[in-house]
């Protein structure tokens, strides 16, 4: 019953890449899915980055490091961050739960 419940907390979510901080489109609109292997259903659609993509990504991270913007910034946020990844609510994790987790911690 719980497999049943994280697996349909996240079925079919869409996902995009994360370029310079905001959400974009693959430059070749290429997607592929992540299927349930237990049921075959569509848990995510995924973004297929290219050549370009990855090199916008890479060229955002220069600019973001040589500006100071990240290479000065305070290590604070980024651990509060992953603090608070820890401390979520009970109602989060079937968002955040491993294939493992939504089998119900079987072996495959």
């Amino acid at each position: 019953m719980a497999t049943e419940t994280a697996t349909k907390a996240v079925t079919g979510k869409t996902y995009q890449l994360i370029i310079n901080g905001e959400p974009v489109e693959p430059k070749t609109g290429e997607t592929f899915e992540r299927r349930n292997p237990a049921n075959g259903e569509n848990v995510a659609t995924c973004p297929k980055a290219g050549p370009e993509d990855t090199d916008a990504a890479i060229q955002a991270a220069r600019n973001a490091f040589d500006s100071g913007a990240w290479s000065k910034a305070s290590a604070r946020p980024p651990t509060r961050s992953a603090r608070s990844m820890i401390t979520l609510p009970a109602s989060s994790p079937p968002r955040l739960a491993s294939p493992s987790a939504r089998r119900g911690w079987r072996s495959p």
